[in-house]
């Protein structure tokens, strides 16, 4: 068995200053990350070498063995 499929949904400063540098310690580079900020999640894919990005989990999340989800709790919306 490989290394597991992750995906990471939300692509706010928490996964910028800690999952992903955290990950890249790790040797792990996650499949794919979400953000509805699109050109968010296509940025932090260059830097961090994330092959597949997308702005609706439930469009691209069928291939993860994991995911990683890091969104806001507040109720309010954007």
């Amino acid at each position: 068995m490989g290394r597991p499929c992750v995906a990471i949904v939300g692509c706010g400063a928490v996964t910028e200053k800690a999952h992903l540098p955290a990950l890249r310690t790790l040797g792990v580079t996650p499949a794919l990350l979400v953000d509805r900020d699109l050109e968010r999640a296509r940025r932090l894919a260059d830097e961090f070498g994330v092959p597949r990005t997308g702005d609706d989990y439930r469009e691209v999340i069928d291939g993860a063995d994991a995911a990683i989800v890091a969104l806001r709790t507040s109720s309010t919306p954007r």
